[in-house]
């Protein structure tokens, strides 16, 4: 049975667009691109521009309608302007629609921008201050003068100096020449900056907490030296690149990468902060570090750290070299294998996988031909990782370290001596007077004291005496 229309509901179902709130209903007009841009030689980017009608609440199609171009391809809700249909630097593109006997309209405007020409350079401008240096013996503010190009700028900064014995530096303050000076908080120098040489004599004192004047210039150190608080030798590493910054110091370049750690705020492993990823080679890859100072005579302690990975198939070894005497081994171990030209193979397939540290010790021979180092690093894989990293070679307190005669008897600690410590062929070398000497603490014994030897029984009991 069909549902009875009343006269109301025919008319309502006959009309072509039914609007429920004609207050929400408009129509959203959007060009892609929005305008036309055109370079300074005359090109256009875009050749045309596309204008969508987008109806809010309403149905039905729109009528386009511009002022200032043309309009091609219209649809329903769609049209297009085209460059060269531009009339001028701007178009209106309209859009209409009637909707339960009420019309709506939206409009958008379609623009043209002109890239224009380069405009001219400007003039040089008067010149900022500067820093500049001057040859002298002593301050002359006309050397100061000639040294400022085309006179003198308020700030500019100018030092005399001899290279050596004098140096001077003052600021052009627009009127004279003024001693540049000022007072730094000792935190803002960074430690091991200040070279002992930038020091001037005589003018270095050390204090106490209290104010106790310790060492001054000239005087002898104030205050007592503990043998725990000493340090004999050097911490300093004299390989001159522990960190890997420059791989042509290592003879690397393309044949291996850095990771810096400590630089990316990474804690690992690496001691130096930094290690080095040996590229996997099918053949021997050799690389010789360029070389550095060491003393003859020295004792160095070495050390090196190396990572293998669980997989690593192939053969590494890690020499300091000092040519003319030794290819020492860094890491102290040994494989059965040798290189092509008979050199030891450290570590190989076989050997423990996973970071490891090393520690050696090598002491040169006293002979000035041996005062220089290099360090030689050989490896092949192909399968695997290996990485090293914290190569340091540092001096330890050796005979060399302390001047012949310079250790009295009171500095060596009582009964520190042993007797594999003394060399000597007669008594009267470690003692002008024998002092006492017996056979036993207690019991049956024999006594010497100077010139007077007694004799004693198991009871402490003397049975007899002789004198001189």
């Amino acid at each position: 049975m069909s549902t009875a229309l009343n006269d109301r509901d025919a008319i309502l179902q006959a009309a072509s667009v039914r609007v429920i709130n004609p207050k929400n209903a408009d129509i959203l007009m959007k060009a892609e691109p929005s305008l036309f841009h055109v370079n300074a030689a005359g090109a256009v980017d875009v050749a045309e521009t596309k204008i969508t009608a987008t109806l809010i609440g309403l149905e039905g199609d729109v009528t386009f309608t511009v002022d200032g171009a043309v309009l091609t391809s219209v649809t329903g809700k769609t049209a297009v302007v085209r460059y060269i249909d531009m009339q001028g630097p701007a178009a209106i593109v309209t859009a209409r629609i009637v909707a339960g006997g009420q019309p709506f309209a939206q409009s958008c405007i379609i623009g043209v921008v002109r890239d224009g020409t380069n405009g001219s350079d400007g003039g040089s401008g008067a010149r900022g201050a500067g820093m500049y240096f001057a040859s002298g013996n002593a301050w002359s503010d006309g050397t100061a003068d000639a040294a400022t190009p085309g006179g003198n700028v308020l700030g500019d900064v100018v030092t005399i100096s001899n290279g050596g014995t004098y140096a001077m530096t003052k600021r052009w303050d627009g009127a004279s020449w003024l001693v540049m000076g000022a007072i730094f908080d000792g935190s803002l120098f960074v430690t091991g900056s200040i070279n002992g040489a930038a020091l001037k004599a005589g003018t270095v004192n050390i204090f106490a907490p209290d104010g106790t004047l310790l060492l001054g210039a000239g005087g002898e150190f104030g205050a007592k030296v503990r043998a725990r608080n000493l340090v004999v030798g050097t911490p300093d590493n004299i390989v001159p690149d522990p960190e890997f910054r420059d791989l042509t110091w290592w003879d690397r370049v393309g044949r291996a990468s850095v990771s810096f750690w400590a630089d990316q705020g990474i804690s690992t492993f690496w001691q130096s902060g930094s290690s080095m990823y040996l590229s996997a080679n099918a053949g021997e890859s050799l690389s010789t570090s360029r070389s550095f100072p060491v003393t003859p005579g020295a004792t160095y302690i070495i050390k090196c750290q190396v990572s293998l990975s669980n997989d690593f198939n192939g053969y590494f070894s890690l020499f300091a070299t000092i040519p003319g005497y030794v290819d020492h081994n860094m890491t102290g171990e040994r494989v059965s294998e040798n290189w092509n030209d008979g050199m030891p193979v450290h570590l190989n397939y076989a050997s423990q996988k996973g970071g490891r540290t090393f520690v050696t010790k090598l002491t040169l021979p006293v002979s000035g031909t041996l005062s220089k180092a290099v360090i030689q690093i050989r490896n092949r894989h192909t399968i695997g990782s290996i990485e090293i990293g914290s190569l340091s070679i540092t001096r330890v307190a050796d005979g060399s370290l302390v001047d012949d005669g310079a250790v009295e008897a009171r500095h060596v600690k009582t009964k520190s001596l042993t007797a594999d410590l003394i060399n000597v062929t007669q008594i009267s070398a470690i003692s002008s007077t024998i002092g006492r000497f017996a056979t036993a603490d207690s019991g049956a014994r024999v006594e010497i004291r100077d010139n007077i030897i007694e004799g004693f029984n198991v009871n402490n009991t003397r049975r007899f005496r002789i004198s001189a």
